[in-house]
């Protein structure tokens, strides 16, 4: 749990991240993803409106990194909402363990939603990976698609609007899938290990993203409701509490056979 508290985040504006800052945000996500330099600063500097930076606070080094972005998008059902997009996401793997990426987007959520909190407001993703898709089914009371691989009518039609919207003629508003030109994440990320198939909610990723391995997105949707958020971070805070007295009965168990 040490771990935990050497690391510090901080939410920056694209156009405030420092040219070192960026030069380790694109050593972090090179090493793991096929795209070209210029297609990562574009993304940084125009695609989002705020950035989540994980820094090892004794070294400064930047760890891990997630974008987020808000739009206003009228509906048909439900007027104007807010839809805050989560992407450009990367975390070392020495430290997925810890709730950082989670916490910031309930964070900068929750934010959000106290400005105008008349106003519906959703969170989604394009899941090319089975990964944030697992996690955020898990951290959330609704999250869409569903156990069934079903949405509320409301929802497919957001889908569609945000697919539309960012992606043009990429997305199926069918399967709701977005066709990407190549792979964006490097083999030994993408790959799932035969253990790991038998994971329902890895099972169901594939079922409803079959492309995945050719590096098609799933676009995914979840209200960004107090229900949701707190259940997020009740889900969070039992998993570090449980690790916590796993990690001091083993402590202990070691200390007595030590006296033995």
């Amino acid at each position: 749990m040490l771990v935990r508290r050497t690391i510090r985040t901080t939410f920056r504006d694209p156009e405030s991240i420092t040219y070192k800052e960026f030069d380790q945000m694109w050593q972090l996500y090179s090493a793991h993803h096929h795209v070209k330099f210029t297609e990562f600063k574009n993304r940084v500097l125009n695609g989002f409106h705020a950035f989540a930076l994980f820094y090892q606070i004794d070294t400064r080094r930047i760890i891990g990194f997630v974008g987020l972005r808000q739009n206003l998008i009228d509906t048909e059902t439900e007027g104007t909402v807010q839809a805050i997009y989560i992407g450009q996401t990367y975390l070392r793997p020495q430290y997925r363990g810890l709730p950082l990426i989670k916490n910031a987007i309930v964070w900068y959520a929750l934010k959000s939603r106290l400005k105008k909190p008349g106003r519906k407001s959703y969170i989604w993703f394009d899941a090319i990976s089975y990964k944030p898709f697992l996690m955020a089914s898990r951290y959330s009371r609704h999250f869409y698609p569903d156990v069934e691989g079903k949405m509320p009518l409301h929802l497919q039609s957001l889908r569609n609007i945000l697919g539309q919207k960012f992606y043009k003629d990429l997305y199926d508003p069918e399967s709701g899938t977005v066709r990407k030109s190549h792979q964006r994440i490097s083999d030994q990320d993408i790959q799932i290990c035969k253990k790991d198939l038998g994971v329902p909610g890895i099972q169901r990723y594939i079922k409803l993203n079959p492309g995945y391995l050719r590096g098609d997105g799933l676009v995914c949707i979840y209200p960004n409701t107090l229900v949701n958020l707190l259940y997020s971070v009740y889900r969070t805070t039992h998993r570090y509490l449980s690790k916590t007295m796993k990690t001091a009965s083993k402590s202990s168990a070691e200390f007595h056979t030590h006296l033995s």
